[in-house]
């Protein structure tokens, strides 16, 4: 309520006083409710302004309540963020500097063949040695393995593969290799495809636009049985 509505009600309302206590005559009748008239509209008016004020009052509590949901949701963000970090750091220090896969690449897949292998030569350029222990890949719905073969049979190769400081570990047909197993879609030849290399020391490296490439059928046919021995293709492990 504003001052000069204050001061309106005031006067209007003294007014009328005056006049009813003096006993006023007809001829002073109409100022009398002219004054009654001025009371009612300064009463309208203040009751109008408190509402105003108390509207733009609720407005500020939403916007401040507003912004105490922005502060409070961004800080919990920062905090989530920090502890990823926090997380990461305790997970290992192996950064795709420190690791290397050399002349890389996947074997080309047709559709329905469900597996292929990854090929090349895994370098490691700390000064310590490192324990290859899993991996994925950017292509999706599929289960991954280490394999090595043994007596001209593939299987699982258990610990993983140790890669000794400053030195390098081969991926080829017929000996180590990483396997891709139970996927259905083509992998073509040209496309390229991003492998996480998973470590015994929580690290993971990503090896980005590693190309598909064909090779020779003569050199390792999955889709054989001879070329699994008794291995499982139902087993499901790191997807």
């Amino acid at each position: 309520m504003t001052t000069r509505t204050l001061s309106r009600m005031s006067f209007a309302t003294l007014a009328v006083a005056t006049l009813a206590l003096a006993g006023c005559s007809d001829s002073t009748k109409e100022s009398v409710d002219d004054a009654a008239s001025a009371v009612t509209s300064a009463a309208a008016e203040a009751g109008d302004d408190a509402k105003d004020a108390a509207k733009d009052a609720g407005d500020k509590v939403k916007e401040g309540a507003a912004d105490a949901k922005d502060a409070a949701e961004a800080a919990g963000k920062k905090a989530k963020d920090s502890a990823e970090d926090a997380h990461n750091d305790t997970m290992g220090t192996l950064t795709s500097e420190d690791v290397h896969l050399h002349d890389g690449f996947v074997k080309a897949m047709p559709a329905g063949a469900g597996m292929t292998a990854i090929f090349g030569t895994l370098e490691n350029h700390t000064d310590r040695e490192i324990n290859l222990i899993g991996f994925t890949t950017s292509l999706g719905a599929a289960d991954y393995e280490i394999h090595e073969v043994v007596d001209g049979k593939m299987q699982e190769k258990k610990g993983g593969i140790t890669i000794k400081a400053g030195g390098e570990h081969v991926l080829e047909p017929g000996a180590d290799h990483l396997m891709i197993l139970n996927h259905d879609s083509a992998i073509e030849a040209g496309a390229t495809v991003d492998i996480t290399l998973k470590f015994s020391d929580g690290s993971k490296v990503v090896v980005r636009d590693v190309p598909v490439r064909a090779i020779a059928a003569g050199e390792e046919d999955y889709g054989s049985d001879s070329a699994h021995g008794d291995h499982d293709m139902d087993h499901k492990h790191d997807k």
